[in-house]
């Protein structure tokens, strides 16, 4: 297993993730993925990071994301 900084976010590395998310109820990814498309949430800003995890045949397996914290 290895935790790899994203710096771009691609659907198509994330796909198999996002239907596993949905069949499950959760909406996460979609919103992640919806966010980053229209530029809304692209973790650009200072501190702010995105890391995909990637199982043993190099497969993104989970996805974490970090952003600054707007009440602060």
């Amino acid at each position: 297993m290895k935790i790899i900084r994203l710096t771009y976010l691609m659907e198509q590395d994330i796909k198999e993730l996002l239907m596993e998310s949905q069949q499950e109820g959760f909406v996460f990814l979609t919103k992640l993925i919806a966010e980053y498309k229209n530029a809304q949430n692209v973790f650009n800003k200072t501190g702010e990071r995105l890391w995909g995890v990637y199982g043993e045949q190099n497969q993104l397996i989970a996805v974490a994301g970090l952003n600054q914290d707007p009440y602060s």
